[in-house]
This record gives structure tokens, C-alpha cells and sequence, in this order.
């Protein structure tokens, strides 16, 4: 008799109930129940893998899916990520968190050449100072807040790397010594993380989403249970 599995997926936008999720071995004969209801029913994991979804009168639609890594299964309820999901929006935002510590101490590290440049030359740019102070407070308090899933934090964080990018270029067009070898590479590697960072729109925004409802404690994976 083949080993069952079961795990309870938190409905979002229903505090206090849930989905849930019973399976085979191998992701085979995966069951889905609402208040004792059969509401789904996937024979086999080749269909969660390519994402299957079920319409029910009470809840509306239901999305079976696979995550990557570690590979188990989404449950999407009308919409929603259950808060336990490994592709909540608010999970995928975490790692952009490592991003923008780096950028805040790549100004840090800025700011005290500058001070040092400027000692050297007992000539205080003040402007620039001031202007890295805030930007580092920027990049710093967007890393603490996306590491909590926070959507807001992540426009903060790329429109002003969008911002600070864009009055880069425009400096070094309009400077004296123009364009060179240096200046281009940074503007190309510029212009490549704002387009990785773009991808994320959407995971932000439903994040953003998501974050009106209360947040809910995960659930273990519950005991194995034989038939």
C-alpha cells in the first residue's frame, strides 16, 4: 500500500481556512480538499509540472503548480499565493535583498573616497556627501524590507537605482572627456541590472498585493499516514 502525504495550504484571503493537499509517492493521485470537499484531483505530476488549474463555485479558481527549488507543490487560490507557496511573491523579493546591500556598501565605500579625496585636497564636497548619506539610506532600508517581502521597498530601491543611472549617463555624455572605454562598460552593466531588476515588477506589485491580507504562520508537513 503506497505511503500518503499530506500538507495544509493557508488560504490567503480566508484567515482561519485552508486547503488540503493530500499525494502518493512521486507526486501521483494529488487531492485537493476544502472543508472535507473534494475540490481537485491530479493523477499524475507531469500535469502540476506544466500548472493546472480548477474552477470551484466557492472559491473560485484553483492553481496546482510546481516550485523549483525545493521542488513542491504551489497552491494558488483565486489569485492568491497560500503564505506557505516556495513562489510566494513575497519569498521571490527576499533575494533582491542581497542586491541592494551590495549597492549600499558600493556607496559606502564611495563616500569614504570621497572624504578622503576631499581631505587631501582640503575641499569638502558637501553635495556629494550629503548625496551619498541619503542614497545609502535609501539602498540600506530597501535591503531591510525586501528581506521581509516588502513589494514597496522594492520600487524605492530601483527607482532610485533607475534615477542615480540615468544622471550617470547623462554626465558622462555631457562631460568634457565624453565617453570612453571605462564609462561604457559601466553604463552597459548598468543598463543590464535595470533590466534584471524590471523583471520583478510584477513579483512586486503582487507582493504588494498579497500583503493587504493578514500574514499567516507556516505548517509543517504533516505526519505520514498509511491507508
Amino acid at each position: 500500500m503506497p505511503m500518503q502525504y499530506q500538507r495544509k495550504y493557508p488560504i490567503t484571503q480566508i484567515p482561519g481556512e485552508h486547503i488540503l493537499l493530500s499525494w502518493e509517492r512521486g507526486y501521483k493521485n494529488v487531492t485537493a480538499h476544502y472543508r472535507e470537499r473534494e475540490i481537485a484531483f491530479v493523477d499524475n505530476a507531469i500535469k502540476i509540472k506544466k500548472g493546472i488549474t480548477f474552477e470551484d463555485a466557492e472559491l473560485g479558481s484553483l492553481r496546482l503548480s510546481f516550485s523549483e527549488r525545493p521542488m513542491m507543490v504551489n497552491v494558488v487560490v483565486d489569485g492568491y499565493h497560500s503564505p506557505i507557496n516556495n513562489s510566494h511573491p513575497a519569498k521571490s523579493l527576499k533575494q533582491l535583498s542581497k542586491f541592494f546591500y551590495l549597492m549600499s556598501v558600493l556607496v559606502f565605500l564611495s563616500l569614504f573616497v570621497t572624504i578622503y579625496n576631499s581631505q587631501k585636497a582640503n575641499v569638502v564636497l558637501w553635495t556629494t556627501v550629503i548625496l551619498d548619506v541619503i542614497v545609502m539610506a535609501i539602498y540600506t532600508t530597501a535591503a531591510i524590507f525586501l528581506s521581509s517581502g516588502k513589494g514597496w521597498a522594492y520600487f524605492l530601491g530601483t527607482f532610485t537605482f533607475i534615477g542615480f543611472s540615468l544622471l550617470y549617463i547623462f554626465l558622462v555624455f555631457f562631460s568634457p572627456t565624453g565617453l570612453s572605454l571605462i564609462t561604457g562598460i559601466s553604463i552597459v552593466i548598468r543598463i543590464a541590472i535595470i533590466t534584471a531588476l524590471l523583471f520583478y515588477a510584477k513579483t512586486a506589485l503582487s507582493a504588494i498585493k498579497h500583503a493587504k491580507f493578514s500574514a499567516f504562520r507556516n505548517h509543517d508537513l504533516l505526519d505520514d499516514i498509511k491507508k
